[in-house]
């Protein structure tokens, strides 16, 4: 769209007003005047996926690097939000950083997620109106795959939104000046990038977690397949025996019981991993509130048991394994 020169929109505003155009005006001519006024404001977001962890004097460490950028701008007017999520659906709003430095975190609720919101308008050279620009940033707890399968069978979210969701950091940009955008983006990628992160323990972990049922299915049918495998190979061996030519239906029973025995224990085996990795809770970056700070506490307690009992799992189902290949061994001398 072809800009409108600054004498052109107050000739157009001052048409508007003396002969008061808008009554007669149709719904489309009323929203290309207020492009010509306003602008059409575009959006730029931007998913952080580094897994850091936070304390509240790092989103005033980020809002500091706003206001600094802000500042080198013509800022007519400027408004900030901050949003906050606990568990149990408690949401506090606060209006200004003054109110969140003030905030009392001694609190039994975990942090769920938290928005801060920056709104100001910027006079430009372009526009006769001081243009509306907004940075939102949301910093979430990974999200369990039970809700992700929720807001995708609603079918109401779109797909914007349903990343926003998803998204551990979550940038996004209205503007009209792109140089600015791209600016802002820069600033809260270079200050994600800056944090902390989680343990390497808990990443591999987090990722067993994920691959679950790959790791369930793969323990599940491991025994009865190295059984069988092997039972083959000792009945080849000992094929030209008397005792295999006289005992074949013998044989055969046999061979079929413990290849079921495997598989029930196979299954043992892999769904004790299975509910392990799935009762494994997943990494929150808050370090906010008491209720944060004592539920890391109880979930590492938690955790290690989970842990230890998927260790002393996959050594049971290596060690089942590795007996039948010995005892195979064995025989076929």
């Amino acid at each position: 769209m072809k800009e409108i020169t600054q004498p052109e929109q107050m000739a157009i505003t001052s048409e508007i007003a003396n002969n008061n155009l808008v009554t007669k005006l149709t719904p489309d001519a009323l929203r290309t005047i207020f492009a010509m006024c306003f602008g059409r404001p575009d959006s730029l977001s931007k998913v952080i996926n580094r897994k850091f962890k936070i304390v509240p004097t790092d989103l005033v460490n980020l809002n500091d690097k706003i206001c600094r950028s802000l500042e080198l701008r013509d800022i007519v007017a400027q408004a900030t939000s901050i949003t906050i999520k606990f568990s149990k659906n408690r949401i506090v709003s606060l209006e200004n950083w003054n109110e969140f430095k003030a905030f009392d975190w001694q609190r039994p609720e975990t942090v769920k997620y938290v928005e801060l919101r920056w709104d100001f308008f910027i006079q430009t050279k372009l526009y006769q109106l001081p243009q509306r620009h907004s940075l939102s940033v949301k910093i979430s707890n990974d999200i369990c795959p039970l809700d992700i399968f929720r807001m995708m069978a609603s079918g109401s979210t779109s797909e914007n939104e349903f990343e926003r969701n998803i998204a551990l950091c979550y940038v996004n940009v209205d503007f009209i000046h792109h140089e600015l955008a791209d600016e802002l983006i820069h600033i809260v990628t270079v200050w994600a990038d800056s944090l902390p992160l989680e343990d390497d323990d808990n990443k591999i972990w987090n990722w067993c977690k994920k691959q679950k049922e790959i790791i369930a299915r793969f323990i599940h049918c491991s025994l009865p397949t190295v059984f069988f495998f092997c039972i083959t190979i000792l009945l080849y061996s000992r094929q030209d025996s008397v005792f295999v030519k006289n005992n074949q239906v013998l044989l055969v029973f046999w061979t079929l019981a413990l290849l079921n025995f495997t598989i029930t224990i196979g299954k043992y085996i892999a769904t004790k991993i299975y509910t392990s990795l799935d009762a494994y809770e997943m990494y929150s970056p808050f370090e906010f509130s008491s209720g944060d700070k004592n539920h890391m506490k109880e979930l590492q307690k938690k955790n290690k048991k989970r842990i230890l009992m998927a260790i002393g799992s996959f050594v049971l189902a290596f060690f089942t394994n590795l007996f039948c290949g010995i005892l195979t061994a064995y025989f076929v001398k």
